[in-house]
């Protein structure tokens, strides 16, 4: 009767909200890279809110680059709400950032942006 139990929407982050630390930050020349840790998504819902704890600044040589997330060798990029990609313009530097995710999606997006250094 109810496809989601008695609630009209599906649940995200039951177990609360994961916490993924980026392991480095680096630049290809096409791409500014956020390494996270190996199977980080195996052990996530479908879809869900994420926060990303990033310990460094981007590389200054990738400031108007797209950010794309990388895990067990695959990227995928990270997007702002209109579906246009990320730069370091707000990934400003260390801080928790809000993403939602979508692995059936294959989506990637930010919901909070840093505050622009002053």
């Amino acid at each position: 009767m109810f496809p989601f139990g008695p609630f009209p929407f599906p649940y995200s982050n039951r177990a609360g909200i994961p916490l993924v630390e980026a392991n480095s930050i680096t630049s290809d020349g096409t791409n500014a890279i956020i390494t996270i840790a190996n199977n980080v998504f195996a052990r996530l819902a479908d879809r869900g809110i994420l926060f990303l704890r990033v310990n460094a600044a981007i590389p200054a040589d990738a400031a108007t680059l797209p950010i794309v997330i990388s895990s067990n060798g695959e990227s995928r990029p990270l997007t702002l709400a209109g579906g246009a990609n990320a730069t370091a313009t707000q990934i400003t530097g260390a801080g928790v950032y809000q993403i939602f995710y979508s692995k059936r999606a294959n989506v990637l997006q930010l919901m909070t942006v840093g505050e622009p250094a002053a």
